[in-house]
């Protein structure tokens, strides 16, 4: 754990320094690439590329079209342009799990990906990239939300700007090498998932300590075991799905990391096991069908943002060992219509209700002075209209 911490403190520095460095590399954002030659690894393609990432059928289209290209679920459809000595990976728009940036392409190594390449691509969840690539653009693979492994080779010099910006679901980085000499800021900012990075350059000897189980990644730190990502409900999985979380970690009881469903458009209803026994920070944060949800006793804490805009939720227990409410848990759950709250709740969050149009009932199980008594955060009910039914009678907000 003490390596990891140290890698990953190497990487803040990194950005922080070259924060201030004005000769941090940097794409022109205002780049005419009007005369670059563009390339597939696809023939049987019929689709639109352009260089503003956008596809034709796409409403904020603005760029120039292209040669015609197919896409198919499952294949690899990169794009290319052709510079005077090697190719850069500037585009992308297939369905596939496992993305691999060749070494190589039309006889000339591929040196670089261009800024905004992989922006918003959706299913991947590996990206292994090619030994000989250099650069790793601006925004390369931000909002990547399916994505959970990376693998950047030795050759690597630079990581731009915000580059795997907002990958909720990066949970492991594997160098194999030593680290860039440009890491530009925020390159892994807000990457709230990630959990470990492998540096070949340091240890050779060093694994991951990430275990596939069915749909769901666990993690090992420390003599704890966390629950880190499912990946069951990618671009792939129909919406409507109802899962039930294992019951323990090869026997032991788990935490549910921060974000581990973040985001997960395909999950409905959701049944947490006892041998849960916390769950991190935005765990369940947008995950936009989630409709109900089952927690169980001995959970202590309903922590900040874990169900914040989950706009369709309806149903969910508090159970009677929670003594806290974190910040913004419950925001924008706008079909959320009643909850009932444990007599042994010590404190609610700044805005862990707020905008819950649809609130109109709270059952708290203690009276009107207990309830009083309950430390409450700013605003944390704004934009509501509800009353609060407690065991000696109502309080009306």
């Amino acid at each position: 754990m003490k390596k990891l911490l140290a890698l990953l403190a190497l990487l803040l520095c990194l950005s922080l320094v070259l924060a201030s460095c004005s000769q941090s590399y940097r794409y022109d954002d205002e780049e005419d690439d009007d005369d670059d030659n563009y390339w597939y690894d696809d023939e049987e393609d019929d689709g639109r590329y352009d260089d503003g990432n956008d596809f034709e059928g796409d409403d904020n289209n603005d760029g120039e079209n292209y040669d015609e290209y197919k896409f198919e679920p499952e294949k690899l459809a990169l794009a290319y342009v052709e510079e005077t000595d090697s190719y850069t990976v500037c585009g992308y728009n297939g369905y596939t799990r496992e993305l691999i940036i060749p070494s190589t392409f039309n006889g000339k190594p591929v040196t670089e990906i261009k800024k905004q390449a992989f922006m918003y691509a959706p299913c991947i969840q590996k990206v292994t990239i090619g030994e000989g690539v250099k650069i790793i653009g601006n925004q390369a693979f931000a909002w990547c939300s399916d994505l959970n492994f990376v693998s950047i080779p030795s050759t690597v010099e630079i990581i731009g700007y915000r580059a795997f910006y907002e990958c909720f679901g990066l949970v492991s980085i594997n160098y194999n090498g030593g680290y860039p000499a440009d890491v530009g800021v925020d390159a892994f900012f807000r990457c709230l998932s990630l959990v470990e990075v492998i540096n070949t350059y340091f240890e050779v000897s060093e694994k991951s300590k990430i275990t596939d189980i069915g749909d769901f990644l666990f993690w090992e730190s420390e003599g704890k075991n966390y629950l880190v990502k499912y990946i069951g409900g990618s671009g792939f999985t129909e919406i409507g799905g109802k899962i039930v979380l294992p019951d323990s970690f090869k026997g032991e009881p788990y935490e549910i990391y921060s974000c581990a469903f973040y985001d997960n458009n395909a999950i409905k209803e959701v049944t947490i096991p006892s041998g849960v026994t916390a769950i991190g920070e935005y765990a369940f944060s947008n995950c936009g069908f989630l409709s109900k949800i089952t927690l169980p006793e001995g959970i202590t804490e309903i922590s900040n943002g874990v169900f914040n805009e989950c706009t369709n939720l309806v149903s969910i227990n508090i159970p009677s060992s929670v003594t806290s409410i974190g910040d913004w848990a419950f925001e924008e759950c706008a079909s959320l219509k009643s909850i009932v709250l444990p007599k042994g709740l010590q404190s609610i969050g700044r805005q862990a209700f707020n905008y819950c149009v649809a609130l109109t009932t709270i059952e708290y199980k203690g009276n009107k002075a207990q309830w009083e008594n309950i430390e409450k955060g700013v605003i944390w009910n704004d934009n509501t209209n509800f009353d609060v039914k407690c065991s000696d009678g109502k309080i009306e907000y």
